[in-house]
Formats: C-alpha cells, structure tokens, sequence
C-alpha cells in the first residue's frame, strides 16, 4: 500500500477545491417567469419538476421573492402536484 504523497496520480488538494459543480442554478432549470404570469399553474411532479412537492414549494417561493412577487401555493394530498398563482406584492403608503 502507498502513501497518497508517494503517487503523483493522487491529488492532494482539499476536496472542495476538487469538487466541481454545473454552471446552471435552480432557476435556470424551470420557466419561472412563464409560471409566475399571474394565471394558476398547476404543476405536476416527474412532468414539470423533479423534487418532492414541498421541496419545490420553497423553490417556487425563493424564485419568486427574488423578482419581487408574491406567490400562492396548495399541495393537494390526493396526488403529487402543486399549485401556483403568482401576485405583485401590495405596497403600503406611508
């Protein structure tokens, strides 16, 4: 057996400098923009995303706060889908 400093094959740098990842973000993965016209999506897990229901829920929430929307969501406990209608956040005049 050999030391990992006796074969130049084995790179010895830290993992997370090894580590390499796709360019892409969530974002770039679903049309939100088409989802969040203000018309009530109904999105169907394995069709139009690929992640429990919930686990998109807080995706749908965190992409829609970055463009300034609110949104409503409903997960329906009779099968995988979730239900999304986007809206301007009302402002308060003061």
């Amino acid at each position: 057996m050999q030391h990992s400093d006796e074969n130049p094959e084995i790179d010895n740098r830290p993992l997370r400098e090894r580590i390499t990842y796709p360019p892409s973000r969530i974002e770039d993965k679903y049309p939100y923009d088409e989802w969040f016209d203000g018309d009530v999506w109904r999105l169907k897990m394995y069709e139009d995303f690929f992640v429990h229901p919930g686990s998109m829920q807080s995706a749908v929430y965190q992409a829609a706060r970055k463009r300034g929307l609110k949104v409503r969501t409903h997960i329906p406990t009779t099968d995988d889908a979730l239900y999304i209608q986007a809206y301007k956040k009302e402002t308060k005049n003061r």
